[in-house]
Protein backbone atom coordinates (compact mmCIF):
# COMPACT_ATOMS: atom_id res chain seq x y z
CA UNK A 1 0.00 0.00 0.00
CA UNK A 2 2.79 2.39 0.94
CA UNK A 3 4.67 1.56 -2.27
CA UNK A 4 1.58 2.29 -4.36
CA UNK A 5 1.07 5.64 -2.61
CA UNK A 6 4.75 6.52 -3.08
CA UNK A 7 4.63 5.62 -6.78
CA UNK A 8 1.59 7.86 -7.24
CA UNK A 9 3.43 10.78 -5.68
CA UNK A 10 6.45 10.17 -7.91
CA UNK A 11 4.21 9.93 -10.97
CA UNK A 12 2.39 13.14 -9.98
CA UNK A 13 5.68 15.02 -9.50
CA UNK A 14 7.01 13.81 -12.85
CA UNK A 15 3.73 14.77 -14.56
CA UNK A 16 3.82 18.26 -13.05
CA UNK A 17 7.45 18.72 -14.10
CA UNK A 18 6.66 17.55 -17.63
CA UNK A 19 3.63 19.84 -17.94
CA UNK A 20 5.54 22.82 -16.54
CA UNK A 21 8.53 22.16 -18.82
CA UNK A 22 6.22 22.01 -21.84
CA UNK A 23 4.52 25.22 -20.72
CA UNK A 24 7.91 26.96 -20.16
CA UNK A 25 9.12 25.85 -23.59
CA UNK A 26 5.93 27.06 -25.29
CA UNK A 27 5.99 30.45 -23.53
CA UNK A 28 9.72 30.87 -24.20
CA UNK A 29 9.17 30.37 -27.93
CA UNK A 30 6.34 32.94 -27.86
CA UNK A 31 8.52 35.29 -25.79
CA UNK A 32 11.40 35.14 -28.26
CA UNK A 33 9.09 35.49 -31.27
CA UNK A 34 7.37 38.55 -29.77
CA UNK A 35 10.70 40.22 -29.01
CA UNK A 36 11.98 39.49 -32.52
CA UNK A 37 8.80 40.80 -34.18
CA UNK A 38 8.84 43.98 -32.10
CA UNK A 39 12.51 44.65 -32.83
CA UNK A 40 12.05 44.00 -36.55
CA UNK A 41 9.36 46.70 -36.60
CA UNK A 42 11.51 49.26 -34.77
CA UNK A 43 14.38 49.95 -37.23
CA UNK A 44 16.73 47.85 -35.16
CA UNK A 45 19.58 45.44 -35.74
CA UNK A 46 21.02 42.75 -33.45
CA UNK A 47 23.31 39.78 -33.77
CA UNK A 48 21.48 37.20 -31.67
CA UNK A 49 18.60 36.54 -29.26
CA UNK A 50 18.95 33.69 -26.77
CA UNK A 51 16.51 32.48 -24.10
CA UNK A 52 17.58 30.99 -20.76
CA UNK A 53 16.45 30.96 -17.13
CA UNK A 54 14.65 27.61 -16.78
CA UNK A 55 12.90 26.81 -14.49
CA UNK A 56 12.45 30.01 -12.44
CA UNK A 57 12.20 32.70 -15.11
CA UNK A 58 12.62 33.52 -18.78
CA UNK A 59 15.59 35.65 -19.65
CA UNK A 60 16.20 36.95 -23.18
CA UNK A 61 19.72 38.16 -23.96
CA UNK A 62 19.90 40.43 -27.02
CA UNK A 63 23.43 40.94 -28.32
CA UNK A 64 24.64 44.06 -30.17
CA UNK A 65 21.23 45.76 -30.22
CA UNK A 66 21.09 49.05 -32.13
CA UNK A 67 18.19 51.34 -33.04
CA UNK A 68 18.65 53.68 -35.99
CA UNK A 69 16.87 55.79 -38.65
CA UNK A 70 15.50 58.49 -36.37
CA UNK A 71 14.45 60.62 -39.32
CA UNK A 72 13.00 63.56 -37.38
CA UNK A 73 15.50 63.69 -34.53
CA UNK A 74 19.11 64.63 -34.02
CA UNK A 75 19.80 61.04 -33.00
CA UNK A 76 21.75 58.83 -35.37
CA UNK A 77 21.49 55.60 -33.40
CA UNK A 78 21.08 54.10 -29.94
CA UNK A 79 23.45 51.27 -29.03
CA UNK A 80 22.88 48.78 -26.24
CA UNK A 81 25.96 46.94 -24.99
CA UNK A 82 23.80 43.82 -24.76
CA UNK A 83 20.40 44.00 -23.08
CA UNK A 84 18.64 41.38 -20.99
CA UNK A 85 14.85 41.13 -20.65
CA UNK A 86 13.48 38.96 -17.84
CA UNK A 87 9.94 37.67 -17.36
CA UNK A 88 8.11 35.53 -14.83
CA UNK A 89 6.47 32.63 -16.75
CA UNK A 90 3.27 33.21 -14.77
CA UNK A 91 3.28 37.00 -15.09
CA UNK A 92 3.82 37.61 -18.78
CA UNK A 93 2.54 41.20 -18.70
CA UNK A 94 5.53 42.42 -16.68
CA UNK A 95 9.04 42.68 -18.12
CA UNK A 96 12.32 43.62 -16.46
CA UNK A 97 15.20 44.94 -18.53
CA UNK A 98 18.83 45.72 -17.80
CA UNK A 99 21.87 46.82 -19.75
CA UNK A 100 25.35 47.74 -18.60
CA UNK A 101 25.61 50.61 -21.07
CA UNK A 102 23.37 52.46 -23.55
CA UNK A 103 24.78 55.11 -25.89
CA UNK A 104 23.16 57.58 -28.27
CA UNK A 105 25.08 59.13 -31.18
CA UNK A 106 24.79 62.48 -32.94
CA UNK A 107 23.20 62.33 -36.39
CA UNK A 108 25.57 65.03 -37.67
CA UNK A 109 28.76 63.16 -36.89
CA UNK A 110 27.34 59.65 -36.39
CA UNK A 111 30.02 59.18 -33.76
CA UNK A 112 29.71 62.03 -31.25
CA UNK A 113 28.07 60.75 -28.08
CA UNK A 114 24.82 62.51 -27.15
CA UNK A 115 24.10 60.46 -24.07
CA UNK A 116 25.53 57.54 -22.17
CA UNK A 117 23.67 55.44 -19.58
CA UNK A 118 25.49 53.11 -17.21
CA UNK A 119 23.78 50.25 -15.34
CA UNK A 120 20.34 50.96 -16.81
CA UNK A 121 17.48 48.94 -15.31
CA UNK A 122 13.79 49.06 -16.04
CA UNK A 123 10.35 47.61 -15.48
CA UNK A 124 7.59 47.54 -18.10
CA UNK A 125 3.95 46.68 -17.38
CA UNK A 126 1.83 45.79 -20.41
CA UNK A 127 -1.88 45.42 -21.07
CA UNK A 128 -2.78 43.75 -24.37
CA UNK A 129 0.51 44.91 -25.84
CA UNK A 130 0.13 48.52 -24.67
CA UNK A 131 2.74 49.95 -22.29
CA UNK A 132 0.85 50.99 -19.14
CA UNK A 133 3.82 51.65 -16.85
CA UNK A 134 7.51 52.24 -17.48
CA UNK A 135 10.13 52.63 -14.78
CA UNK A 136 13.79 53.33 -15.58
CA UNK A 137 16.66 53.84 -13.15
CA UNK A 138 20.36 54.45 -13.76
CA UNK A 139 23.26 55.43 -11.53
CA UNK A 140 25.01 57.34 -14.33
CA UNK A 141 23.70 59.44 -17.25
CA UNK A 142 26.07 61.63 -19.26
CA UNK A 143 24.40 64.16 -21.58
CA UNK A 144 25.99 66.20 -24.42
CA UNK A 145 24.59 68.46 -27.13
CA UNK A 146 26.45 69.78 -30.21
CA UNK A 147 29.83 68.85 -28.68
CA UNK A 148 28.86 70.73 -25.51
CA UNK A 149 28.83 68.81 -22.24
CA UNK A 150 25.47 69.41 -20.57
CA UNK A 151 26.27 67.44 -17.44
CA UNK A 152 26.35 64.11 -15.65
CA UNK A 153 23.24 62.96 -13.80
CA UNK A 154 23.30 60.35 -11.05
CA UNK A 155 20.44 58.63 -9.23
CA UNK A 156 18.31 58.93 -12.35
CA UNK A 157 14.66 57.89 -12.03
CA UNK A 158 12.01 58.08 -14.77
CA UNK A 159 8.40 56.95 -14.41
CA UNK A 160 5.76 56.93 -17.14
CA UNK A 161 2.16 55.88 -16.36
CA UNK A 162 -0.79 55.65 -18.76
CA UNK A 163 -4.08 56.59 -17.04
CA UNK A 164 -7.70 55.85 -17.95
CA UNK A 165 -7.89 59.02 -20.09
CA UNK A 166 -5.10 57.75 -22.40
CA UNK A 167 -2.69 60.31 -20.97
CA UNK A 168 0.91 59.51 -20.07
CA UNK A 169 2.01 61.03 -16.77
CA UNK A 170 5.78 61.60 -16.86
CA UNK A 171 8.11 62.10 -13.91
CA UNK A 172 11.88 62.39 -14.34
CA UNK A 173 14.42 63.26 -11.67
CA UNK A 174 18.14 63.03 -11.04
CA UNK A 175 21.08 64.62 -9.25
CA UNK A 176 23.43 66.50 -11.60
CA UNK A 177 27.04 67.51 -11.08
CA UNK A 178 28.36 70.83 -12.54
CA UNK A 179 25.28 71.18 -14.74
CA UNK A 180 25.84 73.21 -17.94
CA UNK A 181 29.23 74.23 -16.54
CA UNK A 182 27.41 77.20 -14.99
CA UNK A 183 26.88 75.91 -11.48
CA UNK A 184 29.62 74.09 -9.57
CA UNK A 185 27.96 71.62 -7.26
CA UNK A 186 25.02 69.27 -7.12
CA UNK A 187 21.61 70.20 -8.50
CA UNK A 188 18.32 68.33 -8.73
CA UNK A 189 16.93 68.13 -12.27
CA UNK A 190 13.26 67.26 -12.73
CA UNK A 191 10.87 67.03 -15.67
CA UNK A 192 7.18 66.52 -14.94
CA UNK A 193 4.01 66.68 -16.99
CA UNK A 194 1.52 64.86 -19.20
CA UNK A 195 1.33 63.80 -22.85
CA UNK A 196 -1.75 62.43 -24.64
CA UNK A 197 -1.21 59.00 -26.18
CA UNK A 198 -3.84 59.88 -28.83
CA UNK A 199 -2.99 63.41 -30.00
CA UNK A 200 0.70 63.43 -28.87
CA UNK A 201 0.06 66.86 -27.35
CA UNK A 202 1.04 67.84 -23.83
CA UNK A 203 3.02 70.03 -21.49
CA UNK A 204 6.12 69.35 -19.42
CA UNK A 205 7.95 71.47 -16.88
CA UNK A 206 11.74 71.49 -16.39
CA UNK A 207 13.13 72.56 -13.02
CA UNK A 208 16.75 72.77 -11.85
CA UNK A 209 17.14 73.27 -8.10
CA UNK A 210 20.17 73.52 -5.85
CA UNK A 211 20.41 70.20 -4.05
CA UNK A 212 21.68 71.69 -0.80
CA UNK A 213 19.44 74.72 -0.11
CA UNK A 214 16.63 74.09 -2.65
CA UNK A 215 17.06 77.42 -4.48
CA UNK A 216 15.52 77.29 -7.96
CA UNK A 217 18.20 77.95 -10.58
CA UNK A 218 16.18 77.38 -13.75
CA UNK A 219 12.57 76.68 -14.72
CA UNK A 220 11.02 76.45 -18.19
CA UNK A 221 8.06 74.79 -19.91
CA UNK A 222 8.38 72.17 -22.62
CA UNK A 223 5.52 72.05 -25.10
CA UNK A 224 4.58 68.89 -26.98
CA UNK A 225 2.69 69.43 -30.24
CA UNK A 226 1.95 66.40 -32.43
CA UNK A 227 4.81 64.57 -30.73
CA UNK A 228 7.41 67.31 -31.21
CA UNK A 229 8.96 68.46 -27.94
CA UNK A 230 10.04 72.12 -27.99
CA UNK A 231 11.82 74.41 -25.55
CA UNK A 232 11.07 78.11 -26.12
CA UNK A 233 9.83 77.28 -29.65
CA UNK A 234 13.02 75.35 -30.45
CA UNK A 235 12.26 71.73 -31.49
CA UNK A 236 14.24 69.19 -29.50
CA UNK A 237 12.76 65.76 -30.14
CA UNK A 238 10.03 64.00 -32.10
CA UNK A 239 8.43 61.37 -29.86
CA UNK A 240 6.76 59.65 -32.83
CA UNK A 241 10.20 58.40 -33.87
CA UNK A 242 10.43 56.57 -30.56
CA UNK A 243 8.50 53.31 -30.64
CA UNK A 244 7.30 53.65 -27.05
CA UNK A 245 4.89 56.49 -27.95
Amino acid sequence: MKNTYFRRIIFLVIAILFIYSAYWLFISVQFKTQIKNNLDNMNSTYSNISISGYPYRMSALINDLMFSKFENNFLSNINFHDVRIDMNPFQIDTLYLRSNQVEGSDIATNSESLFDFKNLQGKIVLNEGIVMKLLLISDYFDLNYNEYKVGTINQLLMKIDLNDQSVYKIDFSGIANDFLNSYIGKTKVSINGEISSITYNGNLQVNIIENENQNKLFSAPLTVNNGIVSLLFMPLLDLKDLSFF
